[in-house]
């Protein structure tokens, strides 16, 4: 998507939206939209430590470990500084 690639606001749209597809208290809950809105904002902004970070959030609380163990990975290897993005990692590998 041309357009999203030339402005990152798509990238923290998309963010917010699988938020909000994933927010349990959503009675139309869709954790595959969520998913997916997250992938693509990682496609879209792959230097984004938050994107990687998120997506490592949801795939923890999906209970895929191998796949939040990468994600977390990639945002620990972008902004190491970050506390959160390294207590993210050890509870991938906990």
């Amino acid at each position: 998507d041309r357009a999203a690639q030339k402005n990152p606001a798509h990238g923290l749209l998309k963010l917010s939206l699988a938020k909000l597809h994933a927010a349990p208290a959503n009675p139309k809950r869709d954790l595959a939209a969520a998913e997916l809105l997250l992938n693509e904002a990682v496609a879209q902004a792959p230097a984004n430590p938050d994107f990687h970070h998120a997506l490592a959030e949801h795939f923890l609380a999906a209970g895929k470990k191998d796949e939040a163990r990468r994600a977390a990975e990639e945002a620990t290897r972008i902004a190491p500084e970050v506390p959160s993005y390294r207590e993210t990692l050890a509870r991938c590998k906990g």
